[in-house]
């Protein structure tokens, strides 16, 4: 196994430009594999999957507030729709009536 690592050097992966792929829903994050091995990395990677957190949680914070604002106006447009049946309603009294 030390073999192995030994002929995989950073110089070869550098060259190679060998990324791993990580799956996260609805981002593509991609780490190139001579950070993962280079221990000076850990930070800056810990770093910017903190960012990326941030990111994460200020776009769920944006998606709750379209939600219940959707959810306001659906319920605004359920009033109006009630409201333009009962104005229907009495127009056709009212022509009865004349």
């Amino acid at each position: 196994m030390k073999k192995i690592f030994k002929l995989l050097s950073k110089e070869v992966l550098s060259k190679a430009q060998v990324r791993i792929k990580l799956p996260i829903p609805f981002i593509s994050y991609e780490i190139p594999l001579n950070e993962v091995i280079d221990p000076q990395s850990i930070d800056t990677r810990i770093s910017r999957l903190s960012d990326i957190k941030k990111e994460l949680e200020s776009a769920i914070l944006a998606v709750e507030s379209l939600q219940s604002e959707a959810q306001e106006n659906k319920e605004k447009v359920s009033k109006l729709q009630e409201r333009i049946h009962e104005l229907e309603e009495d127009k056709s009294t009212a022509e009865t009536v004349l």
